[in-house]
């Protein structure tokens, strides 16, 4: 994951970037999106979560969290853009 943070500059983009295997919960379990909103300081409804298994989202929009699908074989980035878009994020 560090990889393609560099690669991409994802660190430039989102602020923060928790990993789920760097804090030691898995994605089903609420403990890893409440350590992210208490990183930053933000409510649920401010925040993105952005996966490529459906399943992944279930929690985080339980929590109120803005969940995104974005399917890695597709790789539709247009597609990202315009969801982030809709919720007023501009990615450059």
């Amino acid at each position: 994951m560090g990889l393609l943070i560099d690669q991409y500059g994802l660190d430039t983009l989102f602020d923060p970037i928790v990993i789920s295997a760097a804090v030691g919960k898995l994605k089903d379990e609420a403990e890893l999106f409440e350590k992210a909103l208490a990183l930053s300081n933000l409510k649920p409804e401010e925040c993105v979560f952005i996966d490529n298994q459906q399943k992944n989202l279930l929690v985080p929009a339980a929590l109120g969290l803005k969940t995104c699908f974005f399917d890695t074989r597709q790789n539709d980035i247009p597609r990202l853009r315009s969801q982030l878009a809709e919720w007023g994020i501009q990615i450059p």
